[in-house]
């Protein structure tokens, strides 16, 4: 399936799988900062993980607490929100981050036709505090 422009999410929602994802991280809130844990290295038994005082998008969604966070198409740029069964993108704009579009996210319908529709791969962002 090609689009000859780029779709809302809500146009394409019912072609994406949600049963089948894979954990690509955890944002963690302690007393000496958030931690960001992206998952074991190869070959060593240590993990790979950021740690930083503030996070814009850990305070949004500890603002908002959604049920689910993903990595739409497996872009950590595609961030959808899932709270009481619905589903929708945001950005960050002027600062905070706001519901918005596909479209405003990558307006290239090349790239969303070729890379990330046929992938229809998300990855699950999971945050406690």
């Amino acid at each position: 399936m090609t689009f000859s422009q780029i779709p809302t999410y809500n146009q394409i929602d019912q072609y994406m799988d949600f049963d089948h994802l894979e954990l690509d991280c955890i944002l963690a809130k302690t007393p000496e900062g958030i931690w960001d844990l992206k998952g074991k290295y190869e070959n060593h038994d240590s993990f790979c993980y950021f740690k930083s005082v503030n996070d814009k998008l850990f305070d949004y969604l500890d603002s908002i607490k959604p049920d689910r966070v993903y990595y739409l198409f497996g872009q950590y740029y595609f961030v959808l929100i899932e709270k009481n069964g619905h589903r929708y993108l945001i950005k960050e704009i002027n600062k905070q981050y706001q519901p918005c579009e596909i479209v405003d996210i990558d307006p290239e319908i090349t790239y969303f036709d070729t890379w990330y529709f046929p992938n229809k791969y998300k990855k699950l962002l999971f945050y406690t505090d």
